[in-house]
């Protein structure tokens, strides 16, 4: 199982809960992957952490589970879902952690 989460700190609280429950039920966990962890300034191209500092790294950390990559919030994402063009999305962060997840 790959557990996604958001960097909101409530979130944080039930992406622990997640993980107990996966781990009670036996099932393996590949790792995680935080979601909306940022946006790219479509000017300078910088990181906006719109939910707050990513914390994907310390939570993998203090869970002792692989961390597999931060995703931004894309508005190509959405394009790409209102058009049905989901399969033509490409994005760095998201081959990287599908990579990952392929090698476990």
């Amino acid at each position: 199982m790959v557990i996604v989460f958001s960097p909101q700190d409530m979130a944080l609280l039930v992406v622990r809960k997640a993980i107990h429950m996966v781990e009670d039920l036996g099932k393996p966990i590949v790792g995680l992957v935080e979601n909306m962890s940022f946006i790219l300034c479509p000017h300078c191209h910088g990181k906006i952490a719109l939910f707050g500092e990513e914390k994907g790294h310390l939570v993998a950390s203090r869970m002792s589970l692989p961390f597999l990559g931060s995703l931004p919030l894309d508005p190509e994402l959405a394009k790409h879902c209102d058009e049905g063009t989901i399969e033509e999305y490409e994005n760095e962060a998201l081959s990287s952690i599908v990579a990952k997840v392929l090698e476990r």
